[in-house]
Parts: structure tokens; C-alpha cells; sequence
């Protein structure tokens, strides 16, 4: 995956929120459990330990756990002693502060940690010490923060909500517009990311023909870590408390692999990422310069509508409805040129025509749910973008 900007990440309200529960929290409770998923966060130590230093517990103790560790032996130096048992730490009265961290690198080391843990809970009703301890986990169990008396368990996949997301990936790619004068690959970039701040940075790093094209580099991301998104649990990342919607890559592998139902939903997910993003920025876009498609054809719709200042436009297969002249859609100059009604007498009124001719096509995918082609999508950018510098005067 790509470098996430550590810094921008840990100023939004999600990831700034885990900090804020740490730091409450190790105020009330003497034992904190962290479950965190299975992705390497950057500066998530920096922040577990900011947390800690904003309960006012100024040293903190931080210790990676190997299967052949001794906690006991590698606590006790750190309090002028050869070995700390969990009972004394819990008795452990210190100025300033003192939070012990235990950072376990795989099962067997956790297995530890839950030991020394545990005795250390149990000590706590029979001491009055002012000694934290934080333990890291990593169990699919627990997905919801839990609070109790002496301990609590906090929770942080790292995944970022929708609006979190569109400033992450505004910031990242603020200098990078496109294609043309659209921001359609920032669109993609966050509905093909969802939540996940580091697939985001593995997608800004595609060149524009790859992100407009998204869906098909699935496949290539997909096989960068199979074995992650076939999992499609909550420790590999493949979900999140963030969201409600699965990872893009979970969603390839079942739309692969998935049986009956399962590959077809998963393959519609897939689709609709990209129709959003469509949705979102392509309509504005384009009716934001609907208007200077309409100015060359104005005369003759004024004619059209006559004394009554209203054209009549087809709805469905019977029925109409009338609008005024400059309401028209881009469908409906098409249908009123195949119908001669209108004519394209110059290059501006012909260029418009087949702008208008594209963008019908990319419309109507949008209007039935549909993504537009990537390639009916770069053409309709390209001839909008050709007319509207070539015709400043029309906007």
C-alpha cells in the first residue's frame, strides 16, 4: 500500500477521537485494552502514548512482546528491580505517573500478555497504586469499546468515515485535477477506497488512465494481498466500524469466487463505487456548462417554442411536458436534431451537437444506475472542455 500522510490522518475527527478515548479513559481505569486490527497504522504509537500523556501519566513504558519474553524481567528494570510480578506493578504508588504498554508481535506472545494481565486486574481491588497498564490486542471478538470498573477495552480498526475520507483524499490530491477540468479521479479514489486511508494511497499512486479504468485494476490490486481479502474479516481489515460497506478488494474476491447471489451483490457494489463517483461529479459538472451548449441553438428553440414561449418535449413513449427554452437537456437537443428541427449551420452549433450526442449516452447510464463507459466519459471531458475554451464567450 501506499505512504499515508501520517500527519493529515491523525487530525481527523476519527483517529483524533481514539486519542481523546485513551486519554479519558486512562484517567478512570488502571488497565486499558487496546483491540486493533492486524494493519500497521502509521503513528500509531505516537498516538497510543500522546493518549497516555494527556491522562497526566508522563512516563510511559513501552514493550514489545516475543513469545520468549519474560514480562516480568522486562518490566522490573524499568523499577530498579530484577522482576516486576503483575501483583507488585498493580501496587506501584509512583510521581509521576507510570503506563506500561505491552505490545504482543503474535499469538503466543498475547497469550502472555493475557496472563500477566489477568493477575494484574485481579490485583487491582486489593491496591490502591496509581500504575497503568495497557495491553494491545488483536481479537475479532471485540469490535465495540466495553467499559468496567478497574479495566476498559477501546477499539480502533483506523478506518475513516465518507466525509473523513473526501478530505483525506482532497488534501492528497489537491494539486492533481482531472481528468481535464473535472475532479473525477478524486471521486473515484474515495468511493473505491472507502475507509481505508492506506488503499487510498495505493490508488493515488495510479496514473489517470488506471483510475478512470478502476474497476478493472481490481484483479492487479487484488493480487498484491490475496490472502488478506479473502479473509473479509474485521482483524484483516476487510471491514470496518467506520462503514457499512466492505472493502473494494473483499468485494472482487467475491464477486470471483462468491456463490450464487453473493458474486452478483458483490459485483453491484463494485459498480455502484464508480456510478457515484459519476453521479456526484459528472452531473454538476455538466450542468454547470449546459447553458453554453444551449446559447448557439437559442434562436432556433426561441422559434421552436413559438408565440406560447414554451417547447414541448417528449416524456416516456406518450407522454410530454413544456419547458422554457433555456431548460433544455442535453437528450433533448439530440432529439430535436434527429428530428431536424434544429440545424447545425456553423462548427460551434455541430461541435455542441456532438458534445450533447456523448453526454445523452453518459447521462442515461447515470440516470439507470448504470456506470458510463470510461471511454464515452473521457471523449465527452475532452470535446466539453475543446468547446468551452474555444467558446469563452457562450458561459
Amino acid at each position: 500500500m501506499g505512504s499515508m500522510d501520517s500527519r493529515l490522518y491523525w487530525q481527523l475527527p476519527g483517529p483524533t477521537g481514539f486519542v481523546e478515548r485513551i486519554c479519558k479513559q486512562a484517567i478512570k481505569a488502571r488497565m486499558l485494552v487496546l483491540n486493533l486490527t492486524r494493519q500497521s497504522i502509521p503513528g500509531l504509537r505516537e498516538h497510543i502514548e500522546i493518549g497516555l500523556k494527556n491522562s497526566h501519566i508522563s512516563r510511559i513504558i513501552y514493550l514489545t512482546i516475543y513469545p520468549g519474553s519474560d514480562i516480568s524481567s522486562e518490566i522490573g528494570p524499568h523499577f530498579d528491580t530484577k522482576v516486576m510480578a503483575a501483583h507488585e506493578l498493580a501496587s506501584q504508588n509512583n510521581e509521576p505517573p507510570v503506563a506500561v504498554v505491552l505490545h504482543p508481535i503474535n499469538g503466543h506472545a498475547n497469550k502472555k500478555c493475557e496472563s500477566y494481565t489477568t493477575e494484574f486486574f485481579n490485583s487491582l481491588k486489593n491496591y490502591d497504586g496509581n500504575t497503568r497498564i495497557v495491553n494491545i490486542w488483536q481479537d475479532e471478538a471485540f469490535r465495540q469499546d466495553t467499559y468496567g470498573k478497574h479495566a476498559d477495552v477501546l477499539v480502533f480498526d483506523g478506518g475513516l468515515t465518507e466525509d473523513e475520507m473526501q478530505a483525506y483524499v482532497s488534501m492528497r490530491m489537491i494539486n492533481r485535477q482531472g481528468p481535464g477540468s473535472t475532479r473525477l479521479l478524486r471521486s473515484l479514489v474515495v468511493e473505491f477506497a472507502g475507509y481505508d486511508p492506506l488503499f487510498a494511497e495505493r490508488l493515488i499512486e495510479l496514473s489517470t488512465a488506471e483510475i478512470l479504468t478502476l474497476p478493472q485494476q481490481l484483479p492487479v490490486l487484488f493480487g498484491e494481498d490475496q490472502e488478506r481479502w479473502r479473509r473479509g474479516t474485521w482483524l484483516s481489515g476487510a471491514v470496518s466500524n467506520a462503514s457499512n460497506i466492505q472493502h473494494a478488494l473483499h468485494d472482487y474476491y467475491l464477486s470471483q469466487d462468491g456463490v450464487g447471489s453473493e458474486a452478483q451483490e458483490a459485483s453491484r457494489r463494485i459498480e455502484q463505487r464508480y456510478w457515484r463517483a459519476c453521479l456526484k461529479e459528472i452531473i454538476p459538472w455538466l450542468e454547470e456548462r449546459r447553458q453554453a451548449i444551449i446559447q448557439p441553438f437559442l434562436s432556433q428553440l426561441k422559434q421552436i417554442a413559438g408565440s406560447e414561449g414554451k417547447i414541448i418535449i417528449p416524456i416516456g413513449n406518450k407522454g410530454t411536458r413544456e419547458i422554457d427554452p433555456v431548460e433544455i437537456e442535453y437528450n433533448n437537443l439530440v432529439w430535436f436534431w434527429y428530428k431536424q428541427q434544429l440545424r447545425s449551420t456553423d462548427s460551434v452549433q455541430l461541435h455542441a451537437i456532438n458534445i450533447c450526442k456523448v453526454a445523452k449516452s453518459v447521462r442515461d447510464d447515470i440516470a439507470h444506475l448504470r456506470p458510463p463507459d470510461p471511454q464515452n466519459l473521457t471523449d465527452l471531458i475532452h470535446e466539453m472542455d475543446s468547446y468551452i475554451h474555444s467558446n469563452t464567450d457562450l458561459l
